[in-house]
C-alpha cells in the first residue's frame, strides 16, 4: 500500500512539473513575442524554466533553458555578468546530475575564472564566501 501512495505522489509531482514547465514556455513566448529573442526580461524565466526541468529529469531541456539564459545575459549585460552566477551553478547541478564529470569540471573552471574576473583578486577566498 505504501509503495502504491508513493508512486501516485510521484505521479502527482510529474503532472504538477509538467505544468509549471508549460506555464514558464508559455511566458517565455509571451515575452519573446512582445520583446524579441535576446531581451534580458527572459533570464529569470528561462532560469525558471530549466530548474523545473532539472526537477523533472529533462536534463537536455533544462541546459538549453539555462544556456539560452546564459547567453543573454552575457549579451545584454556584459561577459562577465553577475547574472550569470546563479545559472552556472544550475548548468553545473545539470552536468552533475548527469554525472558527467568532465563537463563538471569544465563549468566549475569558468564559474571561478569569472568569479576572478569580477573581483580581480584571490579567487579561492572569495569563492568560499559564495
Amino acid at each position: 500500500m505504501t509503495f502504491l501512495l508513493s508512486c501516485q505522489a510521484t505521479a502527482k509531482d510529474f503532472v504538477s512539473l509538467e505544468r509549471e514547465i508549460a506555464r514558464f514556455s508559455n511566458t517565455v513566448a509571451e515575452i519573446e513575442f512582445a520583446e524579441g529573442r535576446h531581451d534580458f526580461a527572459l533570464i529569470e524565466p528561462l532560469h525558471m524554466l530549466g530548474k523545473i526541468q532539472l526537477q523533472a529529469n529533462l536534463f537536455s531541456d533544462a541546459e538549453k533553458s539555462i544556456d539560452r539564459a546564459i547567453q543573454i545575459a552575457r549579451f545584454s549585460d556584459g561577459l562577465y555578468s553577475p547574472v550569470q552566477y546563479p545559472l552556472l551553478q544550475i548548468a553545473i547541478d545539470i552536468e552533475l546530475a548527469r554525472e558527467d564529470w568532465s563537463k563538471v569540471t569544465k563549468k566549475l573552471e569558468h564559474y571561478t575564472w569569472l568569479i576572478s574576473q569580477q573581483y580581480q583578486g584571490e579567487v579561492r577566498p572569495r569563492i568560499e564566501q559564495v
